[in-house]
């Protein structure tokens, strides 16, 4: 009979069960490889060594919180009926991206626009974005950001999760 001990239960928002819990399960008897759960299937392998299951535990749980947030489009995040001009995501931290329409502005690499696919109203966006300011006009780029409010103008700040 296996002897199961649960090492660690953390939330897991992206799970389908009620309780929204995943679970590390150990075989102690076998030594065998734990393995994380959250009881629907079971999602990956990993090592023996705590530290590294512990890396790739909160690896995994960050995937899945990057993955399971919904994108937001440029038109959603710029379209608003407040009066001030206001995004409704103003604040928010969301998932978004976009082709790039233009690079430099006031002639800074970390500064460029981005765009809906589609065009139309409300379909673009400035990005001010540190970490990766190598970008060409045409590139397709999506990443995670705060959506904010400068000067009257929608800026997406605060940039990770590039790709």
């Amino acid at each position: 009979m296996m002897d199961t001990k649960t090492i660690y239960t953390v939330i897991n928002s992206s799970c389908n069960l009620p309780e929204n819990l995943l679970t590390l399960s150990h075989d102690q008897n076998r030594n065998k490889i734990p393995s994380i759960n959250c009881g629907c299937r079971p999602l990956k392998h990993i090592p023996k060594s705590p530290a590294i299951a512990f890396i790739a535990i909160i690896l995994l749980l960050t995937a899945i919180q990057v993955l399971a947030q919904p994108e937001v489009s440029i038109y959603d995040i710029q379209y608003t009926t407040d009066p001030s001009g206001t995004s409704p995501y103003v604040d928010q931290t969301v998932r978004t991206g976009g082709i790039v329409t233009a690079t430099g502005y006031l002639s800074v690499n970390s500064r460029y626009f981005i765009a809906d696919r589609d065009g139309g109203p409300w379909s673009g966006v400035y990005v001010f974005d540190l970490a990766n300011p190598i970008l060409s006009i045409g590139d397709s780029v999506h990443f995670t950001c705060v959506v904010r409010e400068t000067s009257s103008q929608t800026q997406l700040q605060q940039i990770s999760d590039f790709t």
